[in-house]
């Protein structure tokens, strides 16, 4: 663009707009930033194509052309940002630690906010909705993301939690036999039985994969359309999907076998539950 046709912008918002775009902070820009430029050149072009029509209808035919450009490429525009954004990716990886134990899900608010805020814009930019992609505060959405570990460490618990239980599951089923009660004869491991269902699988263990379960409604549906069609796909389905090899499945079946497990020890030995 010719800098007498930069000086015809002027009288429009896109003038501003293009002119921090050409500018050398313009040039380095974050993924995000150049995304946000993005939408907002398609939100202000045709106001600014209406106001130059009539004393300059070539520069007004080349934003039109531009616009057009713009908006067949801003989905793939969208999914770019989602694919190179740093937050993004360190939302996602590299969590040592896993979700605590204390009953309290601290981070998941925030989270779904953004994840609401980010799958809203999606959806906007899928339909040309353009006046409805908010991308206002989209930084300050990314910045929440980037103080928050939720959602990492709750993928890690999922798959630590699944494999875990995997293998107790096979090795109580291997050695069944040694628990079972006889009847008519002095259990004297049932008082060690009770203990061991009230103390660890009623209080920690079943309310733990309950709280689990409760995370996996909250966020899948809104991280599985997020993720759709981007880099990240394959990984996110393999966490939050229904697919049965997916981990919540699989985490399901684990907990399945479990569940039949100390049924079959109370009908060997009457009821575990404290009265």
């Amino acid at each position: 663009m010719s800098l007498l046709d930069s000086f015809k912008l002027n009288e429009c918002h896109l003038g501003q707009l293009i002119a921090n775009k050409n500018s050398i902070l313009g040039k380095v820009a974050l993924s995000s930033q150049q995304f946000i430029y993005h939408v907002k050149f398609i939100q202000q072009a045709p106001a600014c194509i209406e106001a130059l029509s009539i004393e300059h209808p070539i520069l007004a035919n080349q934003l039109r052309d531009e616009l057009i450009r713009k908006k067949q490429r801003a989905y793939a525009q969208f999914n770019t940002f989602i694919n190179s954004d740093k937050t993004i990716a360190a939302l996602l990886f590299s969590s040592h630690e896993s979700l605590e134990l204390d009953g309290t899900l601290k981070g998941i608010n925030p989270l779904e906010n953004a994840l609401a805020r980010l799958l809203s814009v999606k959806t906007a930019i899928k339909q040309q909705r353009w006046e409805d992609a908010d991308i206002e505060e989209l930084e300050k959405h990314l910045s929440l993301l980037h103080q928050h570990s939720f959602l990492k460490k709750y993928m890690r618990s999922l798959a630590i939690n699944m494999h875990q239980l995997k293998m107790t599951n096979d090795f109580l089923e291997q050695y069944s036999n040694l628990v079972q009660c006889q009847t008519g004869r002095s259990n004297l491991k049932l008082p060690i039985l009770k203990n061991v269902f009230t103390k660890y699988y009623l209080a920690d263990i079943q309310t733990y994969l309950s709280r689990m379960n409760s995370v996996y409604f909250r966020l899948n549906k809104r991280l599985i359309a997020l993720f759709e069609e981007t880099q990240y796909q394959q990984l996110i389905e393999h966490y939050f999907s229904e697919d049965p090899t997916a981990l919540p499945t699989t985490l399901t079946l684990e907990i399945k076998r479990h569940v039949k497990w100390w049924q079959a020890v109370q009908n060997s030995c009457g009821s575990l539950r404290p009265k």
